[in-house]
């Protein structure tokens, strides 16, 4: 007992002589009460609501429950019935007054009236009552919320004074929880602080009661606290040693800086505002060959400017917080003539202009090497002025000679195109020349076996036989004529597809994979007849939008000469290989086959037209060639070819992918 009496009067002092209790205990007092006002608020306000649900789930029951027996009951004057029904609608609970209306031939009629209306906020109904379809009376309910709100008005004040007493002892619990946790220690901190003075050298510790031996894991913010303070304060006397250091230091800097200024070689002159001389450096004596009586007090332009005339001197130079260079010429007691260059600092104290310092330099040996440089100078300007303009001449003639080599170059680019264009048109007239020759000679034959035809039946000699074997005859050179009409239009059509044309064709979304397999089941017949194996590698799911059908034109040529060149007559592995893969935004195509190969000199030429092993077998030489024009004009891609003797051929072929809905120019 004494101990909890020592604690109250304990707690009580601290209270009234604590701001921060007042203002927590007034904020927890505060904000309780506003969070059980609106608590009591909310409480009051459900239960208000869920009353009001209550009743008017009542009012749904008497509609359901007691219209229809009540109409079928007036319509029989069933007076024990209505009775009965009358008692069953006045026992539920919340219901004030009951009113029957009777209809009879049209007139309104009370049946029966129970109960009042009441005063204040009411919830009525009213109930046609209907027998089959005939108005038989009206039915009206009424419930006063009276009962209502003095039910809730006393809940309110029991949850109020509830809440007021949980408030009161929830306060009082928390300011003795913060007195012991936060409160109490804090005031020993404002205690210690004010009656610890500081002394440089002595670092008192501040320890917080019974928190001496806490461990470092249950610390808490106050132990920090205390932790800063101590290492704040032991930092304050470390700063404090080190300033004195500091100042010692300082002095030997002085000490030093004064040694410097005294033996430095340059001028420094320090003025007050009105251009005084008040201090100076040995080098300014030595310059002037005057004694320092001499030269201290005296203005520094009688002494530093030749014509004694300090207006001369401009008013940036000596204003300006910026460092500007001035030279003067003077003339010392000896009689010499020296230049010194000047910069000015003015100095300020409180915003007001307190004294000048003049740093000058003596630049007479510099102005004199200045004077033999600008000499030097001018006669390397000369021979500059020489060497370039023999270096334009050089110039000149190479630009000449560059003109030249590129109108050399230009006709060689146009003697290579007209050399291409000859081998181009060399090869279609060679290769069209033979079936347009042989069917202008048939041509010329059957002319002639016509002509001798007409002569006989001119004369009538024409024999049965004779007939015949004219008829025989026109029927070879017929079928002979329109076999090499036909090569020809074949080769026609192939020279047509060296130039790459997509105008006729749309390009639309379609699958890599599925366009390859049908390519491989167009050619199977030539693929089972060449004994050859076709092995696909290529993901199902690179679908892009290009012509499928120049795709198939490739694939067709690539395929068609594998078999014709690499596996004929070739006794080894008759494997073709076709590798597809989708890199970044390139589709890339590795096409192989196991065959024959290409000489080197055949490799060297294998993309030009016109350039076939099988010449004379029905091959011209074009295959490549398209697959060349097609990769390289319609796709803008590009393709390389790697073969040896005997090790079979290796097509590389890459493919830009372009943007889906894109058109491609036509080429």
């Amino acid at each position: 007992m004494p101990q909890f009496a020592a604690l109250k009067s304990d707690l009580i002092f601290q209270f009234k002589h604590s701001n921060l209790s007042k203002k927590l205990l007034s904020y927890i007092l505060l904000f309780s009460s506003l969070f059980a006002a609106l608590a009591t608020v909310l409480q009051i306000t459900w239960d208000f609501n869920n009353r009001v649900e209550q009743i008017n789930s009542s009012l749904s029951y008497i509609d359901i429950s007691f219209t229809k027996p009540l109409a079928q009951s007036l319509w029989s004057f069933d007076e024990e019935q209505l009775t009965i029904l009358i008692h069953g609608v006045e026992d539920i609970p919340d219901i004030d007054s009951l009113k029957i209306e009777q209809v009879i031939q049209g007139e309104r009629t009370t049946f029966y009236d129970s109960g009042t209306d009441g005063s204040g906020s009411v919830l009525a109904a009213s109930f046609t009552l209907y027998y089959e379809e005939t108005l038989v009376g009206e039915l009206h309910v009424s419930a006063s919320l009276t009962k209502v709100y003095g039910e809730l008005l006393r809940k309110s004040v029991l949850i109020l004074f509830i809440q007021f007493i949980k408030t009161i002892i929830v306060s009082a619990c928390v300011l003795l929880v913060m007195y012991y946790l936060l409160i109490r220690h804090l005031n020993f901190i404002v205690n210690f602080l004010r009656s610890t003075p500081f002394v440089p050298g002595s670092v008192p510790e501040l320890r917080l009661p019974g928190r001496e031996k806490c461990q470092h894991d249950k610390a808490d913010e106050l132990d920090e606290l205390a932790s800063a303070f101590n290492r704040l304060h032991q930092e304050i006397s470390s700063t404090m040693n080190e300033r004195q250091k500091i100042i010692e230091l300082l002095q030997d800097e002085q000490d030093f800086s004064e040694t410097v200024i005294e033996t430095m070689s340059s001028l420094l002159v320090c003025t007050d505002e009105n251009f005084v001389i008040q201090r100076f450096n040995k080098a300014v004596e030595q310059v002037l060959a005057m004694e320092n009586t001499q030269i201290k007090g005296q203005l520094w332009q009688q002494l530093f400017t030749q014509n004694r005339d300090f207006k001369n001197v401009s008013d940036k130079f000596l204003s300006s917080r910026k460092q500007h260079v001035i030279q003067l010429k003077i003339s010392t007691a000896n009689n010499n003539e020296e230049i010194i260059e000047w910069q000015c600092a003015p100095i300020h104290h409180k915003g007001k202009l307190a004294a000048y310092i003049f740093n000058g330099h003596v630049i007479t040996p510099l102005i004199q090497a200045e004077i033999a440089l600008t000499d030097l100078n001018q006669q390397l300007e000369e021979k500059v002025i020489q060497r370039t303009e023999k270096l334009n001449e050089s110039n000149q003639m190479l630009k000449n000679t560059l003109d030249e080599l590129k109108f050399t170059q230009s006709h060689l680019l146009e003697s290579e195109k007209m050399a291409s264009l000859g081998g181009l048109v060399a090869g279609v007239a060679h290769e069209i020349n033979t079936p347009l020759g042989v069917s202008i000679t048939t041509a010329s034959y059957a002319k002639e076996q016509v002509k001798n035809m007409i002569d006989k039946y001119t004369q009538g000699k024409v024999s049965k036989s004779d007939f015949g074997c004219f008829l025989d005859n026109m029927a070879q050179s017929t079928q002979l004529i329109e076999h090499n009409l036909h090569r020809a239009a074949e080769l026609v059509s192939s020279f047509k597809q060296v130039a790459v044309d997509q105008v006729s064709e749309q390009s639309y979304r379609f699958n890599i994979r599925t366009n390859l397999e049908q390519i491989i089941q167009s050619l199977s017949h030539e693929i089972k007849q060449s004994n050859c194996t076709v092995k696909i590698n290529c993901p199902e799911s690179i679908e892009i939008d290009s012509y499928p059908s120049h795709f198939i034109q490739i694939y067709t040529n690539l395929i068609c000469n594998s078999i014709i060149h690499g596996f004929k007559d070739w006794g080894a592995e008759k494997v073709i290989s076709i590798n597809v893969s989708q890199e970044q935004q390139k589709i890339k195509i590795i096409y192989q086959d196991t065959g024959c190969g290409l000489t080197p000199e055949m490799k060297n030429k294998i993309f030009d037209p016109f350039v076939t092993s099988k010449r004379g077998s029905g091959c011209c030489g074009l295959g490549t060639h398209i697959v060349y024009n097609l990769v390289t004009q319609l796709f803008a891609g590009t393709i390389t070819c790697h073969s040896e003797l005997n090790k079979g051929i290796d097509f590389i072929i890459e493919l830009p992918i372009r943007e889906q809905n894109v058109e491609v120019q036509p080429c």
